[in-house]
């Protein structure tokens, strides 16, 4: 099946593509302007991820616990928000209320991010372009058959790099990003708060009370957290529960250790080579040994 094709059964036409592309663009434009500049006057969250984190998902609890807006895919407001994008440490970051962090194994970020820029789901299929930029760089045979695939797409992940054309902000590979947090000196440190995709999984009422405590200058409600976590849970937004699989879904899995399922030998010795130091120091693995042990 061409990409033409393709393109044509996603839904939208070419003019309706570059028409949410250019919103697109504009809506990333103002919310750097509105992080670098209005957050002096306007007290702002932030929750910065390397993309498929589990970003979405954080933004929801916080702004379900705080009763504040959360402007996903669109132009911030100039009031109190939760906002939410792939943001490097920077000065002018400093101004904002508190930044939240989140981490995610990278291994499952990629298993993730291949989902999503390779296979159709119902989100990507609005605003197709990623897929098919993806695609016409990676032409495999079976997009389908993942284990195969993902030594060539870990491999293209770490390496290429986007013109200023395609994303005029990149935040780098999975490695590169979250040693930038790591090691950042030019954001306070009492303003960034920490946190894990797999906390939030395993406990994620006390997780998300744990974050909420340390960002914000009030006594946590423990009912009204229950409440925004059984909200926003997988199995109410998926309508399944996690790990119940739906590939054409953009909330695909909803569970932590999915690469288990994909990756081969040759897949872990690619990743370790480009994150593998990384993937220890943000404790994922006590050593580089790990890959040993993928059959």
């Amino acid at each position: 099946m061409s990409d033409n094709r393709e393109l044509e059964e996603a839904g939208p036409t070419p003019s309706q593509s570059l028409t949410r592309t250019l919103r697109s663009k504009y809506q990333q434009a103002f919310r750097l302007f509105a992080l670098n500049y209005l957050s002096r006057r306007v007290p702002y969250l932030l929750v910065t991820e390397f993309p498929k984190s589990g970003g979405t998902w954080l933004g929801q609890l916080i702004s379900g616990y705080t009763g504040l807006p959360f402007p996903r895919n669109e132009a911030p407001s100039l009031q109190e928000s939760v906002l939410h994008g792939h943001y490097l440490p920077g000065a002018k970051l400093d101004s904002l209320r508190r930044i939240f962090w989140l981490l995610r194994d990278g291994r499952d970020v990629l298993v993730s991010h291949y989902h999503h820029l390779l296979i159709w789901n119902e989100r990507n299929a609005r605003q197709p372009k990623e897929v098919l930029y993806h695609r016409r760089r990676l032409r495999f045979e079976d997009y389908g058959d993942v284990r195969a695939n993902l030594p060539a797409f870990i491999d293209f992940a770490f390496t290429h790099r986007p013109s200023r054309l395609h994303r005029f902000t990149f935040m780098g590979d999975w490695a590169t990003f979250n040693e930038a947090w790591l090691t950042q000196d030019r954001v306070p440190a009492d303003l960034i708060v920490r946190t894990r995709y797999e906390d939030l999984l395993e406990n994620t009422k006390v997780e998300l009370a744990r974050v909420l405590g340390a960002a914000l200058d009030e006594t946590i409600d423990v009912d009204r957290v229950e409440r925004v976590v059984e909200d926003h849970s997988f199995e109410r937004l998926a309508g399944r529960k996690p790990g119940q699989e739906e590939k054409s879904s953009f909330l695909r899995k909803g569970i932590a250790g999915d690469w288990k399922n994909y990756f081969s030998r040759e897949a872990a010795e690619v990743f370790d080579q480009h994150a593998g130091s990384t993937l220890v120091r943000l404790g994922y693995e006590a050593d580089r040994s790990w890959v040993d042990r993928v059959p």
